[in-house]
């Protein structure tokens, strides 16, 4: 009867005495917030480097800067290519302008073939940074998804989808004459 009232003390006592689920459960890791996008092309060269402080995503030359997230096989991000170039052509000087590639599987010879199909003359990216800028900046749920930042590192205006040029080459002006 002594036994049997050890044994069943025994289990009692380390069911009452159990691990707590607080000391089991693992604490959850925080991922530290990226602060620096170098952004690159396909050859390794740096085409800008952006740096993020809370809300604000400031380019290092201190230009105002026009991030535009596009994928290669999308016809307006085609026409968008070509509304930046005249924008690079008349505003380059006083602008960066950069094209970032979000498609997961994407070939040097494949981006390559849209910069030279649509005459690229500005920034063209795909590197792990542009997806991490694509999250930090922005929800980007279609394409073309374009940011306008000023030269303080603000977001100014988020385009979604096809934008005219005349509605962009306004906003341009408006923020190159910001002080």
């Amino acid at each position: 009867m002594k036994k049997l009232f050890f044994v069943f003390f025994s289990v009692a006592l380390l069911f009452f005495i159990g691990c707590d689920e607080k000391e089991v459960a693992k604490k959850p890791v925080k991922k530290p917030i990226k602060k620096v996008f170098v952004l690159k092309n396909f050859d390794n060269n740096k085409s800008i480097t952006i740096r993020r402080n809370n809300t604000t995503f400031k380019a290092d030359n201190g230009k105002v800067t026009v991030v535009d997230f596009f994928a290669t096989w999308c016809a307006p991000c085609k026409v968008e290519a070509e509304h930046l170039n005249e924008l690079y052509e008349k505003y380059g000087s006083d602008i960066n302008i950069v094209l970032v590639s979000l498609e997961k599987k994407l070939s040097k010879q494949g981006l390559d073939k849209f910069k030279r199909d649509n005459k690229v003359k500005y920034n063209i990216v795909h590197n792990k940074d542009g997806f991490a800028l694509s999250k930090a900046i922005g929800i980007v749920r279609s394409y073309p998804t374009m940011f306008l930042i000023n030269k303080q590192g603000k977001i100014i205006e988020k385009y979604v989808g096809i934008v005219p040029i005349e509605m962009l080459e306004y906003d341009i002006e408006k923020t190159i004459g910001q002080q």
